[in-house]
């Protein structure tokens, strides 16, 4: 029971070293880039460049006022619409790139360029009911759809806030030297934002990426990889059961975890310099 647990909550985001069942707090890493976060910063992003149409009356022509930007659209597109980009932007460019009117580094000109360049998504026209139970049709850019996580990967660094990509490195850079390898090589994404697709393999690739740029550590590198989330029932054949595969969704496993901790009620004694005398090794 070792690894890095990542958890991408509301309020905050949480990287964890685990070793031998326990959590090593000492060397935990915390940032306010979180689900909130990308809900403020979608936020600003639609009514720049999000659009609207009356069912009635048709077009998109109308940019979206920030009273039709709730958190309850917010909350609906990111948990129906948007994904990971496999492409990430140049680190240089992020980080040079100047603000724009929607007071982030990560929505100007250049990386416009880029997303432009590198899209796979399509835009995506949905339905939706304001508050006042109007009818209106909302226009998503394709860019907005595969980008708008790059705030969580990267974080914001006009305000100094960490990325999940750097709360990993930090984090695997602090643990003793001996247990980088087991860290970095079972990493648990959980969390309200874990079942984004592709936002596994994407932040698996930046953490190989930012890896390999320190000296030395081409090795740990390429052992990085996700911890096994699966749990395979096989047939007297050694195929699996089709009912095999993840059991809960990333977004209740912490739930799940802390109701059966409780339940059990786990105890255990703990070795203070005061008492160490006294532990039996044998």
């Amino acid at each position: 029971m070792e690894g890095l647990v990542v958890n991408i909550g509301y309020l905050e985001t949480s990287v964890v070293p685990v070793f031998d069942g326990r959590p090593m707090y000492v060397y935990a890493q915390y940032s306010s880039i979180a689900g909130k976060a990308l809900e403020e910063y979608l936020g600003k992003v639609l009514t720049q460049y999000g659009a609207y149409s009356i069912v009635e009356v048709g077009g998109f022509n109308n940019k979206l006022p920030k009273s039709f930007v709730t958190k309850k659209l917010c909350n609906h597109i990111i948990h129906n619409f948007i994904f990971a980009s496999p492409v990430a932007p140049p680190k240089g460019l992020a980080i040079s790139s100047e603000s724009s009117e929607t007071d982030s580094p990560l929505v100007c000109k250049e990386l416009l360029s880029f997303y432009s360049q590198t899209l796979i998504a399509s835009e995506l026209d949905f339905a939706w009911e304001l508050e006042n139970s109007q009818a209106i049709r909302i226009r998503l850019p394709g860019w907005v759809r595969e980008h708008i996580l790059e705030v969580v990967f990267l974080g914001d660094p006009e305000v100094d806030k960490l990325g999940i990509t750097e709360l990993v490195l930090r984090s695997i850079k602090a643990v003793p030297v001996d247990l980088r390898r087991t860290m970095a090589s079972n990493l648990l994404i959980t969390g309200g934002l874990a079942d984004i697709p592709n936002i596994r393999p994407r932040l698996l690739a930046d953490i190989s990426s930012a890896l390999y740029e320190v000296p030395g550590w081409n090795t740990l590198a390429e052992s990085a990889k996700l911890a096994e989330e699966s749990t395979e029932d096989k047939q007297t054949d050694g195929t699996p059961l089709l009912s095999s595969g993840i059991v809960f969704l990333s977004s209740d496993r912490a739930w799940i975890g802390t109701s059966l901790a409780c339940s059990a009620g786990f105890n255990s004694t703990k070795a203070t310099l005061d008492n160490l005398c006294t532990f039996s090794f044998s």
